[in-house]
């Protein structure tokens, strides 16, 4: 089961360096700022502040950390409950976002309501969450 933890890990800091890629003034999938905020955050027109897309990034980074730290990739000096509790919180947030994103996202898309963003909720943002959740909650169970 060390390939899920693998795979969850290079999914965390995928979405890490993405988000440093933002921060940094990045547009894609956009074509500027904008248009970046409508595809990425939703129906607002100004993307989210450098230190908050930072601090996303540093705690997608944590949780590439913590994932890997529990499924025995690397070791790390605090205690293992610890690094177990800190994977379950990651695998709830993960879940919770992305059921809570399929949901919203798609019943804006039903209701004929449906935004840049809302679309790629529906087909990527929420689905990917999902898929980090759920390898990551694999991985700490095989580890168990």
């Amino acid at each position: 089961m060390m390939v899920w933890a693998l795979v969850a890990v290079a999914g965390f800091l995928a979405a890490a360096a993405l988000h440093v890629y933002w921060a940094a003034g990045g547009t894609w999938p956009g074509s500027d700022r904008s248009d970046l905020a409508r595809k990425v955050v939703g129906s607002v027109d100004d993307f989210p502040s450098t230190s908050a897309t930072l601090a996303v990034a540093a705690l997608l980074l944590a949780a590439a950390v913590v994932v890997g730290g529990a499924a025995g990739l690397w070791s790390l000096p605090v205690p293992e409950g610890l690094v177990s509790g800190a994977v379950w919180v990651v695998v709830v947030v993960m879940l919770l976002r992305g059921i809570v994103g399929l949901g919203l996202s798609g019943l804006r898309q039903a209701r004929g309501k449906g935004t840049p963003f809302s679309v790629r909720d529906v087909l990527i943002y929420s689905p990917l969450t999902l898929l980090l959740g759920g390898l990551t909650s694999v991985a700490l169970l095989a580890t168990t």
